[in-house]
């Protein structure tokens, strides 16, 4: 198919005009013309795609600068991330993440580490109990020679901890059912944490009628030595005020009618001169809130 380029005059009256000369363009020496498929004497053939010529300027360097472009791929062509094999203590064998029942009654055990407190001064079975002198909010001074020749319970506890409030009533109970064979005392080493400072224990002690005394350990000397870190925990002396049993006032804080009374079964077993079984679970509770 060819194009007529012949131009008419208007006022020729029909007579062709011979055609214009093609203005040639000038390129610069090395420079290629971007639309090949454009051909002279104005002819037209379909299009030819060319790929484009890179410049000297993205052309591949050398030296070990090199910083090297990916190519860009299709969808499908794309590296993309491997997922993880599942692992061996996975629930779920598609990976997914599985939760799983804790090991022990509750998932707030302490685990003692190479830094933790407790690991540094945890007391064994057998050993004796360390001493102390603490105000109480009675306004007295309390120490372990109040209980001569008898066990005693150290319990370290606080007010705001949800699991201090559930066992707080069994706790007043076995100090009331065990008053005069064995004492209990409880100590509250949260020293300046909000809802547990003196005015909240003697609140706390008036409305449960608390049968035991309520001790303040201020700078924390205290739950240091015994290595405790969780509210509730308890410390169980024999009479020779050597530790008989460490661990929760019972199984399950929960449940008290189904509950294994651990605590209870520990002072009837050094009340008989026994020992107690089992003589140590893991403590279960808040963390006792240590200042920086």
């Amino acid at each position: 198919m060819h194009l007529d380029t012949r131009e008419k005059s208007p006022d020729s009256d029909g007579e062709e005009q011979p055609a214009r000369p093609r203005r040639e363009v000038r390129r610069k020496p090395g420079k290629e013309a971007g639309e090949k498929h454009v051909v002279a004497g104005g002819e037209a053939h379909p299009l030819v795609a060319m790929a484009p010529e890179p410049g000297p300027e993205v052309q591949k360097r050398g030296d070990d600068g090199h910083v090297g472009l990916p190519t860009v791929r299709r969808d499908d062509q794309r590296p993309r991330f491997e997922a993880e094999a599942p692992r061996a203590d996975d629930d779920d064998a598609k990976g997914r993440v599985g939760v799983g029942p804790h090991p022990h009654p509750d998932g707030v055990v302490e685990r003692p580490h190479v830094d933790s407190m407790a690991r540094m001064a945890r007391l064994a079975l057998g050993d004796p109990a360390p001493p102390f002198e603490l105000p109480a909010i009675d306004g007295k001074t309390h120490s372990l020679d109040d209980f001569p020749g008898q066990p005693v319970a150290v319990v370290f506890s606080c007010v705001h901890c949800p699991y201090v409030v559930a066992w707080e009533d069994r706790l007043n109970d076995v100090a009331r059912d065990y008053g005069g064979r064995a004492g209990l005392v409880a100590v509250n080493s949260n020293a300046g944490y909000l809802g547990d400072g003196i005015a909240e224990m003697k609140q706390r002690s008036e409305e449960k009628d608390f049968a035991f005394p309520f001790l303040y350990d201020e700078t924390q000397e205290v739950a240091s030595t015994y290595g405790a870190a969780r509210t509730p925990e308890v410390f169980l002396f024999d009479s020779e005020h050597r530790l008989a049993y460490h661990g929760t006032p019972d199984s399950d804080h929960q449940d008290p009618d189904g509950a294994d009374p651990y605590l209870r079964r520990a002072l009837d077993a050094v009340l008989d001169g026994g020992e107690p079984d089992p003589a140590e679970v893991p403590p279960v509770g808040c963390t006792i809130k240590w200042r920086s």
